[in-house]
């Protein structure tokens, strides 16, 4: 959401729902809802990025209302800002990293200011290995948005394992134990 004091606003609803659960619950409320939003996605994203016995690549894109500024982390938390969020998980920004810069994605109407709000996040090996293109969608709209669309191409023969007939490359064959009868285990010997 964007920061205002605007009643009725999504910052502004956001707020009072928590202040309302805080309420309930007696705890204390700190913070802004854009750092609960990070706070939020890092808990989602933690249960995949510390995957004990899967390695998984994560993808996360959207419109972040906010600018990919390096320097923008509150001091004390680190998921205050879209770069901390993206620190913690060493996720890159997929358009500064293939092409040095974050081309503006919305323009305001009534200014003409044009600025990158909207950004795709990546695991580095799904960006560097994986990602074959990425750039932002010129001279139409989709969906009616005001947003211009980031647009991306995934290599998914590579990253899912696939042959160059996309067809899943079968696993190495299991090996299966033969079970070994013990004349001491009731269970397996009748006599």
């Amino acid at each position: 959401p964007v920061e205002t004091s605007q009643e009725g606003s999504a910052w502004a609803r956001q707020r009072e729902a928590r202040e309302a659960q805080a309420r309930q619950t007696g705890e204390t409320v700190s913070g802004d809802p854009r750092t609960w939003f990070y706070h939020d996605l890092a808990k989602e994203v933690r249960k995949y990025w510390a995957h004990g016995t899967k390695k998984y690549e994560i993808l996360i894109a959207g419109d972040f209302n906010e600018k990919w500024d390096p320097g923008a982390r509150k001091a004390g938390d680190a998921l205050s800002s879209l770069e901390g969020l993206a620190a913690a998980f060493g996720l890159k920004n997929a358009m500064k990293e293939k092409h040095g810069v974050t081309p503006w994605t919305f323009r305001q109407e009534l200014t003409g200011n044009a600025t990158a709000i909207d950004h795709v996040l990546a695991s580095e090996a799904l960006v560097k290995d994986h990602m074959t293109a990425v750039g932002v969608l010129q001279g139409m709209r989709l969906n009616h948005s005001d947003h211009r669309a980031i647009m991306v191409e995934l290599d998914l023969v590579g990253l899912l394992g696939l042959d160059n007939k996309a067809q899943r490359i079968p696993p190495p064959p299991v090996r299966i134990p033969r079970k070994t009868v013990r004349f001491a285990d009731d269970d397996q010997v009748r006599g």
